[in-house]
């Protein structure tokens, strides 16, 4: 099935310029370990630290993963931001104190509304200059 995948549009520009930034970039998913395939099959490994799955933490709407991350970083829940596009993200957000953003999903509650990876960019570069 990988060979019918392919990322959104902008979305590798906008992961490499926030790497480039020095932004530190995680991964919270509902997949097992599988996931670590499609990230090489996309050459995103070591995109991602640290990578958190259900082989790793309970599934989301549980917050283990995203607290998980936050403690790895050693930064409070308030200095990251989860982008997800479900209500189960949204739920794993609020339950960890993180605050969400959400992507594609304008139905979501959500501190800010993103529909593409570009307008993603655009809106932290912004952040970034302040």
């Amino acid at each position: 099935f990988m060979g019918m995948m392919q990322p959104a549009p902008y979305m590798m520009s906008c992961l490499r310029n926030m790497k480039a930034r020095g932004l530190p970039l995680a991964l919270c998913t509902n997949r097992s370990d599988s996931v670590l395939s499609v990230l090489a099959h996309f050459g995103m490994d070591g995109m991602f630290s640290p990578v958190m799955t259900v082989t790793h933490a309970r599934p989301k709407p549980d917050p283990q993963g995203l607290a998980e991350i936050v403690r790895i970083w050693g930064c409070s829940p308030d200095a990251v931001v989860f982008l997800g596009d479900s209500l189960v993200d949204q739920q794993a957000a609020s339950a960890a104190g993180v605050p969400f953003w959400s992507f594609n999903s304008p139905d979501l509650a959500a501190q800010i509304h993103v529909s593409t990876f570009k307008e993603l960019e655009e809106i932290v570069d912004l952040m970034l200059m302040r």
